[in-house]
């Protein structure tokens, strides 16, 4: 299946050429087709960067200097209260 990104540039590229087809658009397919490549790859791009940032804000075990698995660990294993837990992930 493919994704929205995928489907709105499709989407976004036929209406491109329709209207340059029906004259709306001063659009030479034979001169201005590299365009859509280069969108097409810096969507790409910026799309799959978005997702590495995204992936590695989720996999940080340790946010403002607090590591929370360690925290989660010792909450866990009875060595300290929910309070606690609740006080050091706040950072206090």
């Amino acid at each position: 299946m493919i994704g929205i990104w995928t489907a709105l540039t499709l989407i976004a590229v036929g209406v491109l050429i329709w209207l340059a087809n029906i004259g709306v658009l001063n659009w030479n397919w034979g001169r201005d087709w590299p365009w859509i490549l280069i969108v097409l790859g810096v969507l790409g791009l910026v799309g799959e960067v978005a997702r590495r940032i995204r992936r590695a804000g989720r996999r940080r075990p340790s946010v403002g200097g607090v590591n929370r698995a360690e925290i989660l660990k010792d909450l866990e294993e009875g060595r300290i209260t929910a309070e606690e837990a609740e006080r050091r992930m706040r950072g206090d």
